[in-house]
């Protein structure tokens, strides 16, 4: 082979290797920002699991602190951005809730002042959230946390099974 031939393949290979590195971290960035999107979704979901378990079956200080944690993480999560796994529409959704049961335990505790802060916020998040959009007041958004409660406290037992008679 001659002199040309053997520098022609050498850049060639030089060229493929670097190309194959860079392909190489593009893909290995790609899963690590996937897998930090899940840690992520999977810590903000156990701080609202947490929360809502308080509200259930703890006093109003307890559930409040735990709804102001679970809004801290919510907010992280947010600041990373959207991802495919925790899209901007389900973190709106959690706002929400968050922020809807805190101003319910506001008010219950009749600190209207940060009632209405949340109230507030949380008419920010229906904005993306296309099935809420009717949301528009402390009333709506009331009324929604109440129906979200019943349905969820409520025991799920499956109806009893009816016998027929011949």
């Amino acid at each position: 082979m001659s002199k040309k031939a053997w520098i022609i393949c050498s850049g060639c290979l030089i060229a493929g290797l670097v190309i194959g590195y860079f392909v190489a971290l593009a893909q290995a960035g790609s899963t690590i920002a996937n897998t930090l999107a899940i840690l992520q979704l999977t810590e903000t979901g156990q701080a609202s699991d947490r929360a809502y378990q308080a509200y259930q079956h703890e006093s109003s200080p307890v559930a409040i602190y735990a709804f102001i944690e679970a809004l801290e993480r919510l907010k992280t999560a947010e600041d990373y951005g959207a991802t495919p796994i925790y899209t901007k529409q389900m973190m709106a959704f959690d706002g929400l809730m968050l922020h809807g049961r805190l101003a319910k335990l506001y008010l219950t505790a009749g600190r209207t002042n940060l009632c209405e802060q949340q109230v507030a916020d949380a008419l920010k998040c229906v904005q993306y959230i296309p099935a809420c959009r009717a949301i528009t007041n402390q009333a709506a958004l009331m009324e929604l946390i109440a129906k979200a409660d019943k349905k969820t406290m409520s025991p799920n037992t499956a109806p009893e099974p009816t016998a027929t008679r011949p």
